[in-house]
């Protein structure tokens, strides 16, 4: 087994996208009647990290949370996406009705628990868990405070919720240059080492992540994927994470290989203790390893956006 140290020195930006749901007015229904709610996002979308395209959107039957503050009653109620494509949803733990004429806030997010906490004058919080495999993982999501202004029926309309990313992605490519192999490398395993602290509480109002032990620990959570992928000239989405975005999340990158002849190889791609600049995770964003093997291993990385984005800056590791 052959073991090689490549530390990567990475610096990226991010550029951030302007939530288009800021200082959106409702004007709601009259009292007593069912607040009704619906997705607007263009498209509806969420993240499905496990499928094999990465595709985005939500599925029939996903479950969301609404917690309702002023001018309606119940405080948590829980709503399920239907078959069709308008975004339209419908209760399935109770309703949500207007109780007065009175201005109110509505946050939702995504996925549905019951287990939301509350002060009056703070947001809620619902609870974070990043699992050890990312098809477990939820793509943890919020609105936002969506306000609704004091008002009369002739001008009242469904409330829209607009729904933003809370972690951070980090996505695994793979591609070779060499195109004279005799038999194709293997992508067998990436681990991705993190601080303790994959685990918190999520401001639904915000979206910020607030980690349940101090990132100054020295205790370490290791999370891995077994891609046991053919590493080609056509670059490969490998592997894919979601991570609570940190500062200095990241502690260590390591993957292991079946080289052209056959031979187990592994590589450390990345290492903090050695003082490497720090990978970004960012809130909404995804950061995007490049991994470029030529019988030795070359890195690149990027931030880019959720979906689709630009490169902000990149490094060749050699």
């Amino acid at each position: 087994m052959k073991k090689c140290n490549i530390i990567m020195a990475l610096a990226a930006t991010t550029v951030f996208a302007a939530c288009n749901n800021d200082n959106e007015l409702v004007q709601q229904k009259v009292s007593g009647e069912e607040v009704n709610f619906f997705i607007d996002n263009a498209p509806i979308t969420r993240t499905s990290v496990n499928t094999s395209d990465a595709s985005t959107k939500f599925v029939e039957n996903d479950q969301i949370g609404i917690y309702a503050t002023g001018g309606a009653t119940a405080s948590n109620v829980g709503y399920q996406v239907g078959s069709g494509s308008d975004g339209a949803l419908s209760p399935i733990s109770g309703t949500i009705n207007w109780s007065s004429e009175a201005a109110g806030n509505f946050y939702a997010y995504y996925p549905y628990t019951a287990n939301v906490s509350y002060t009056a004058g703070s947001a809620p919080i619902i609870p974070v868990e990043i699992q050890s495999t990312v098809e477990a993982t939820p793509d943890y999501m919020y609105t936002g405070k969506e306000p609704v202004a004091a008002g009369v029926a002739e001008k009242s309309v469904d409330v829209p919720l607009t729904f933003n990313h809370a972690l951070g992605r980090l996505d695994f490519y793979i591609k070779t240059m060499v195109d004279d192999f005799t038999t194709a490398p293997i992508l067998n395993k990436i681990t991705v080492t993190t601080v303790e602290g994959q685990k918190g509480s999520m401001d639904i109002s915000t979206g910020d992540i607030t980690t349940d032990k101090s990132l100054e620990t020295t205790a370490t959570n290791v999370f891995e994927d077994s891609p046991n992928t053919n590493i080609t000239v056509t670059s490969t989405l490998a592997s894919k994470f979601m991570f609570i975005p940190a500062v200095d999340a990241i502690q260590k990158i390591e993957l292991a290989l079946t080289n052209e002849n056959g031979t187990p190889t592994e590589y450390t791609l990345y290492d903090k203790s050695t003082g490497a600049e720090a990978i970004k995770l960012v809130k909404g964003k995804t950061t995007k390893i490049t991994i470029n093997y030529t019988r030795t291993v070359n890195m690149t990385a990027t931030v880019e956006t959720w979906v689709d984005g630009e490169n902000d800056k990149e490094i060749d590791i050699n």
